[in-house]
């Protein structure tokens, strides 16, 4: 009788066991829908699934994992903003344009040659990280990195940009952008606003004849074989941020909040480090197709950004508080000093 017993025990005890470890009984994980507007082969998008994505599965024992919808197949940066409002996105990696559109303050990195090198963007980011996540915080989102879309270029289909009455004969594709509007308004150039995924298709039939954007974007859309020049003067610098809605981030067990923080801190650097050697090579091999790097003279190079500087004014209170873009220039004025 005994013996009946101990079996009866061991057989339920077995059944839990299998039961248990079938899908039924499994916990189910959590699975959360991003996009953005990276080919999945290209640049930002390379880098995303070889170290951030790794590293967010690592952070999270694999327990949360993400569905992406590479290269527009969700739309653009506004339709992303948009769908994460609407719950249909949990998150998104955001270009220069969607990053202001989820944290507007963020607008005050892109003034025209605001920054002079990654160093500094560097040293702003480890200081005013914290800040513009709080700042996105209160918009219902939450950054869960800052990395760089670059130092944006000038591409021009025929027209030499060597000083500042050249832009009297370019059209830039684009302009959606406060910032970027009052830009061309103040070089001096006309613009045909468009959304980004229509930049391409208005460049080739020749409603523009120039772009500002990074070389990554103009290589991986193929836009390089409709320019003649490039002028690098690294005219603004563009902030992009792997972005997750506040109501997405609480279905992520608590436990893992700060993991995910401190490995994305952890390889933060390779990512930028990678990106920034990614968008050399991307220039070198526009260079290398044919495509003319043209010089401005430091003289020249003054008087535009002298002109540049007027968007500054404009664009305070407008668009971010003041107390941002001062606090933005004391740290660059603390580091300026150092080197």
């Amino acid at each position: 009788m005994q013996l009946n017993k101990q079996l009866i025990i061991i057989y339920w005890i077995s059944l839990c066991i299998i039961f248990s470890s079938t899908p039924l009984f499994a916990k189910e994980k959590l699975r959360l829908k991003f996009a953005t507007l990276a080919p999945k082969t290209l640049g930002w998008a390379l880098q995303i699934r070889n170290i951030l994505i790794p590293a967010f599965y690592e952070a999270t024992d694999r327990n949360v994992s993400i569905k992406w919808y590479w290269g527009g197949l969700k739309g653009d940066d506004s339709d992303y903003i948009e769908l994460m409002k609407q719950g249909e996105l949990d998150g998104s990696a955001l270009a220069g344009h969607g990053v202001i559109l989820a944290c507007p303050e963020m607008a005050a990195l892109e003034l025209p040659f605001l920054f002079q090198n990654y160093d500094e963007v560097d040293y702003v980011r480890g200081h005013m990280f914290g800040k513009f996540n709080k700042l996105a915080e209160k918009r219902g989102y939450k950054i869960l990195f800052w990395g760089d879309q670059d130092f944006d270029q000038i591409y021009t289909t025929n027209q030499k940009i060597q000083t500042i009455n050249d832009f009297k004969n370019v059209t830039f594709a684009g302009g959606n952008q406060f910032i970027e509007k009052l830009l061309f308004e103040t070089i001096g150039a006309e613009q045909i606003p468009v959304r980004t995924l229509n930049i391409s298709s208005s460049i080739r039939q020749k409603k523009a004849n120039a772009y500002i954007g990074p070389a990554l974007w103009v290589v991986g859309s193929q836009l390089y074989t409709s320019f003649q020049y490039i002028t690098p003067i690294k005219i603004r610098y563009s902030p992009a941020a792997l972005v997750i809605t506040q109501k997405a981030w609480r279905k992520i067990p608590s436990k893992y909040y700060h993991r995910i923080q401190s490995i994305f801190d952890k390889k933060g650097n390779i990512f930028h480090e990678n990106i920034r050697i990614d968008s050399k090579r991307a220039l070198m091999a526009m260079e290398k197709y044919g495509l003319d790097s043209i010089e401005i003279s430091p003289d020249n190079l003054s008087i535009i950004k002298e002109r540049c500087h007027s968007v500054w004014n404009e664009s305070v209170t407008k668009l971010f508080p003041e107390k941002i873009l001062n606090e933005i220039q004391d740290h660059l004025t603390a580091f300026r000093n150092r080197h």
